[in-house]
């Protein structure tokens, strides 16, 4: 059997040989991936974007195996980490973002099938693509509005304005004023 990340292949198969998937590919080799980066991308002013993002590196390791004590069933580890660009969504300027995923996976035709400490992936044919799964569950790690973790880094930090003395409290007297107006005759 041809063991390419990028052919498709029985899951069965796949699981049989107990094949492990070793990844060091580039961003461009992940198409779901870079279609959403570019698209975030496409956001900012082209002098604000990297010009290197779709040669950085998605690196990790993908395994397959039958899942756990349920016999045929077939399962896939995943353990995978990049770093993309992305725009914050505070200060709309680029930044690199950390991605990482670490899941176990049940493949299955079965899409009501669940079972304790697997994400259920739906196979919609015979054949399965290792790229595919990595692809996907990346995409899937992305946030869903970016920002950079440590504030001190975002260009959009938020300053403490001080406290107005001369604040209006408009209703502040209501209630000594309905007391007053009960009280009269």
């Amino acid at each position: 059997m041809v063991r390419l990340f990028t052919d498709a292949h029985a899951p069965d198969e796949l699981a049989n040989a107990e094949q492990v998937f070793e990844i060091s590919h580039e961003v461009r080799s992940f198409p779901r991936l870079s279609e959403a980066l570019e698209r975030e991308l496409r956001a900012v002013a082209t002098e604000k974007r990297c010009e290197s993002w779709l040669e950085s590196t998605v690196s990790g390791e993908l395994k397959f195996a039958y899942a756990g004590e349920w016999g045929g069933e077939i399962g896939a580890q995943l353990s995978v980490s990049a770093t993309v660009p992305a725009v914050c969504q505070r200060c709309l300027e680029v930044f690199e973002l950390p991605l990482a995923a670490d899941q176990s996976l049940l493949l299955t035709e079965d899409a009501s099938a669940v079972r304790e400490g697997y994400e259920t992936w739906e196979l919609d044919r015979d054949s399965v693509k290792p790229l595919d799964l990595v692809d996907e569950t990346l995409v899937m790690a992305m946030p869903f509005a970016a920002r950079h973790a440590d504030l001190a880094e975002c260009a959009a930090r938020v300053e403490t304005t001080p406290a107005r003395s001369d604040t209006v409290r408009p209703f502040a007297d209501l209630k000594a004023q309905m007391a007053a107006k009960k009280d009269s005759p």
